[in-house]
Formats: C-alpha cells, sequence, structure tokens
C-alpha cells in the first residue's frame, strides 16, 4: 500500500471517528412573550422577505443548509433509483425522495436565517455517499441555488443528480391567520445510467393558528414528476387538513405510464411513511390497509408486509425513528445538528477516497454559512449579539447594493451557478452548477460576512 493510499485512509478514518454533536449550547427560548402576528399583520398582500422578522424567530440554520436537511433520505432513495433495472421501480424511489424531503420540515415552526447574496454551504457525506452545494444567488428576488451528485461513479458518471432552486413566495391570509409559502422552482433528478430526467415543482407550506391556539404547518397542494424520457408520470397530493377529515399528513397518488394507464398507487403520511401497491383496482381498500397499520403502535412496516394478507404492499420509505426531533432545540434532529457544526477537518484540506479518485470534505471557503456570525452567535443563546451581527450584516450588504447601483462595484455575479433555461423542460429558468466548486479555489470569493 502506498504512502499517499495510508494517508487517504488515515484522514477518512479521523473524518469517521468525528463525534458530532448531538445538541446545541443553548435551548430554544420561550416565544411566549413574543407576538408574531403583531408584525405579519403588516405583510397583507406584500412579500414577507421583504420584511424584518425578530430574531427570537430564527432557528439557526441558513435557509441554504436548509436545502441541504432535503437530502438525509437521499442515499437510501435515489440510490435505490439509480440501482433499479425496473422504470416502475424508479419512479416509485423518485416519488417517496420527494416525500422525504418533505418530511425533515414536520414541527419546524421556526424561520431560517435569509441567506446572503453569495452564501454558499456545502454538505459532503463519506458515510452516506453524495455531497451537494448550494448558494445564494440572487438578493431581490431571494434565490437560492443547489446542486447534489452521488460520489458513487456508475459508467464514470455520478449514480444520480439533484439540483434545481427555490424563491420562497410567502402571502399572509388574515382572515385564517395563516401563511402560505409557495416554493417556486423546478427541481430536476437524473438518472445518468439510463438517460432519464425527472421533474416536478414544489409544494406548498402552510402554517396556522398566527394569533391563537398552537402554532402548526402543513404541506399541502399536488406535484406532478415527469420521466420525461419515457413519458411516465407520478401524481401526488397532499390533502389538508379539516374538520370533515380529520387525518393529519396524509398524502396519496398514482404512477400513470406513458398511455395514461394507472400501474401504481401510493399512499401514506408525509412525515412518517410511504406505502404502494400494484393492484389498482380498489384504491379504497388500499388507503385503509395503510390507515390500519399506521394506527399500530410503533409497527413493524417490514414485518407487517411480509403477512399473507397484505403481500401486495410494498413500504418504500419510512421515517428514521432513531433520529427523531428534539423540541428542546428547535425540533433539530441529530442530522440537523451537523449541518452548522464548523470541526476542525472542515478547515483543512482532508481527503477520502471513493471509486479511485479523491474527494474532499474541505477547506470550506468563507462564505460557508457556518462561519456566518449571527448564527453562531445565536444557536449559542446569545440573542442580543446575534441581533447585532444579523444588523451589522444586512448593513453590509445593503452598502455593497448602494455600491452597485451607483457603479462603484461590478454587478454580482453568482460564482458557482450560472442562470439558464432548463434543457428539458425549455420553458423554465434554472440555475446550472458549473462543477468549479470542487476545485477548491475560493481566493476570489467576496468577503460578506
Amino acid at each position: 500500500m502506498s504512502d499517499e493510499s495510508t494517508a487517504v485512509e488515515t484522514q477518512h478514518k479521523n473524518y469517521e471517528d468525528h463525534e458530532f454533536r448531538v445538541c446545541l449550547q443553548s435551548e430554544m427560548i420561550d416565544r411566549s412573550k413574543y407576538s408574531i402576528w403583531s408584525i405579519l399583520r403588516q405583510c397583507v398582500d406584500k412579500e414577507l422577505y421583504r420584511f424584518t422578522i425578530p430574531i427570537v424567530w430564527n432557528e439557526p440554520l441558513s435557509m441554504l443548509q436548509r436545502l441541504a436537511e432535503n437530502m438525509k433520505y437521499s442515499n437510501d432513495l435515489l440510490e435505490k433509483a439509480s440501482d433499479s433495472l425496473n422504470a416502475i421501480d424508479r419512479m416509485k424511489h423518485v416519488a417517496a425522495f420527494l416525500v422525504s424531503s418533505t418530511s425533515i420540515h414536520n414541527g419546524r415552526l421556526s424561520k431560517p436565517f435569509n441567506p446572503l447574496l453569495g452564501e454558499t454551504y456545502e454538505y459532503v457525506s463519506p458515510e452516506k455517499n453524495y455531497r451537494i452545494c448550494c448558494e445564494q444567488v440572487s438578493h431581490h428576488p431571494p434565490v437560492s441555488a443547489y446542486y447534489s451528485e452521488s460520489i458513487k461513479l456508475s459508467n464514470s458518471n455520478p449514480k444520480w443528480k439533484y439540483f434545481g432552486s427555490v424563491l420562497p413566495h410567502m402571502k399572509l391570509n388574515i382572515l385564517n391567520a395563516s401563511v402560505e409559502a409557495i416554493p417556486e422552482g423546478i427541481q430536476t433528478v437524473e438518472l445518468p445510467d439510463y438517460d432519464e430526467v425527472y421533474t416536478w415543482h414544489n409544494l406548498k407550506v402552510n402554517a396556522h393558528n398566527l394569533v391563537l391556539g398552537k402554532l402548526w404547518f402543513e404541506h399541502t397542494g399536488k406535484a406532478e414528476i415527469v420521466n420525461h424520457k419515457l413519458k411516465m408520470k407520478c401524481f401526488l397530493e397532499y390533502k389538508p387538513y379539516s374538520w370533515f377529515v380529520r387525518n393529519m399528513n396524509r398524502c396519496e397518488g398514482y404512477i400513470l405510464d406513458s398511455n395514461d394507464n394507472k400501474l401504481v398507487l401510493l399512499y401514506g403520511k408525509w412525515d412518517e411513511c410511504l406505502f404502494c401497491t400494484d393492484k389498482v383496482s380498489n384504491p379504497s381498500d388500499f388507503h385503509k390497509r395503510v390507515e390500519k397499520i399506521i394506527a399500530m403502535n410503533d409497527p413493524n412496516y417490514e414485518k407487517i408486509c411480509q403477512d399473507k394478507d397484505n403481500s401486495h404492499l410494498q413500504l418504500l420509505w419510512k421515517v428514521d425513528k432513531q433520529d427523531l426531533a428534539n423540541e428542546k432545540y428547535f425540533n433539530f434532529t441529530k442530522f440537523t445538528f451537523k449541518l452548522n457544526e464548523l470541526h476542525a477537518q472542515l478547515k483543512e484540506n482532508v481527503v477520502f477516497s471513493q471509486d479511485n479518485r479523491l474527494i474532499s470534505l474541505g477547506p470550506l471557503p468563507f462564505t460557508d454559512s457556518r462561519y456566518r456570525p449571527d448564527m453562531r452567535f445565536y444557536e449559542q443563546g446569545e440573542i442580543d449579539e446575534a441581533g447585532h451581527e444579523k444588523h451589522r450584516l444586512e448593513e453590509k450588504q445593503r452598502e455593497k447594493a448602494r455600491k452597485v447601483d451607483t457603479q462603484e462595484l461590478p454587478v454580482w455575479k453568482p460564482m458557482w451557478f450560472a442562470k439558464c433555461n432548463h434543457h428539458i423542460v425549455e420553458k423554465e429558468e434554472t440555475w446550472i452548477f458549473t462543477n468549479e466548486y470542487w476545485n477548491r479555489e475560493f481566493d476570489k470569493c467576496p468577503d460578506i460576512f
């Protein structure tokens, strides 16, 4: 074994041996004496991103880190999609990935920090075999772009790619005392081995009880996942809670072939599990069977699907019960705690080997969200200092914008993404990753913190 290989293995071992934190330095403060309604009622019929929300309603994560959190189950689901020889199975797993990415928001009633223009975030997971890079590519309107990929190769290509951008439109409904968020932007999964491209648009998010009662939220709306090569489609609908339909967080759907023949039914809870069946003639019976399983106390989904009466059921995804939310710390999971941790190996030139190539974990650019001083103060419970730093950073950004307007500074251009029309859905604009980020040449990164 060469010295280089030994060094790589040692560095990788060091990374694996890192003991990630499982809490923050300070618990979430009591917000009962703060009224978010007194702030939001000024925002009727206006975009909420133009208003400053008191920092006590934030969580110590940037919106870019929230996007990275969507990848929690990507290794299980997109990896399965890339390994599936059957096109129907590939669509099932892509649909399950969409559902899993909404599950991470469950109980998250705090607002992430708005990224500064040029802010970046990366997360590399040697254990889960993927990496993601995000960049705030526009400030007004606020657009966050992201690109993620498997670090496993197949025929010299990543086994899967997932990318897109998000522009959160948020509106206040004064009659219902609720906020509706509609994330604009096309989402794309590519499976290079099959030359397949899947696209969809994000679902709405509704936050309820802004005036009285316990604050809660839900995903609602419909998503259409399209396999553009095979013309196969999956329709998912997230059902809103109502007095007439008391079941919360339910989602249902089906998969169609290119001739609109129904092939598969889907049903589950977007915060808990997703099942499917190829017995499409009786959706009501399928829904009742899944509801019966959901109602069980700590059910063993896999074992239940092996029962003779349920052998036609397939479990596509379930939430990780070993990594549940911690109410003391913004409802963060163990995975969430990792996202803003700035451990030593992220500051150094640390690499590990995968498929005979070196993947780097660092060093991070100083535009990375982990270096934000306001978020760092906030997660340490130093609320006043966090507020002062947040104001300083926002003023610094405004001053740069004024200098751009007076031509003292050149117009901002994103460093790692380029705006263009989508290569498949040509009427849609999107942001494409240039792949230059992983070269780690960060000397030209802007001073934003």
